[in-house]
């Protein structure tokens, strides 16, 4: 089976200006969902001019929670997340070259204090590319119970298809 791109993640501020505006204001380092192939699922992401995985390690809800919580943390670089991950492995190599553990785990308490730290930092935007994409509602409603700032956007097909 051939990889694919089921769902992309843009990631902007909580507020754009001295007002603090709800408008996008996304960073060039987003994510994507790929589904598909030998390796299983994973989060692509770009830092700069590279692009590195972040497998997921199965298909469950709280699964692709986790990897997003994972690779949320790394595209908002907050030093508070990058820390904590680092002092739980989940991190590993030299300073300021960290890569994703091959068998990273978030703890519930690890998860609490990404979340905790993450929601007022973001806004989330999906646009789901395949209708099988395992972002699917229940990761939304997940997210969005957690206190995350969520947005589904529709491609024009869907668009179409619902008019």
């Amino acid at each position: 089976m051939t990889t694919s791109s089921t769902a992309l993640v843009m990631v902007g501020p909580a507020g754009v200006g001295s007002f603090n505006d709800r408008l996008w204001r996304v960073n060039p380092n987003g994510c994507q969902l790929v589904e598909g192939g030998s390796n299983g699922p994973y989060f692509l992401l770009r830092s700069e001019a590279q692009e590195f995985p972040v497998h997921l390690d199965g298909t469950t809800t709280d699964e692709v929670v986790a990897g997003f919580l994972l690779s949320l943390a790394l595209i908002v670089k907050d030093e508070h997340c990058l820390g904590l991950l680092r002092a739980t492995h989940n991190l590993v190599g030299p300073w300021g070259e960290d890569r994703v553990a091959q068998f990273w785990e978030l703890a519930p308490e690890v998860e609490r204090s990404l979340v905790n730290r993450l929601k007022p930092l973001c806004r989330v935007g999906i646009v789901i590319l395949d209708e099988n994409s395992l972002f699917t509602s229940e990761v939304f409603s997940e997210l969005q119970s957690r206190g995350f700032d969520v947005v589904k956007f529709e491609t024009s097909e869907d668009a179409q298809r619902s008019n």
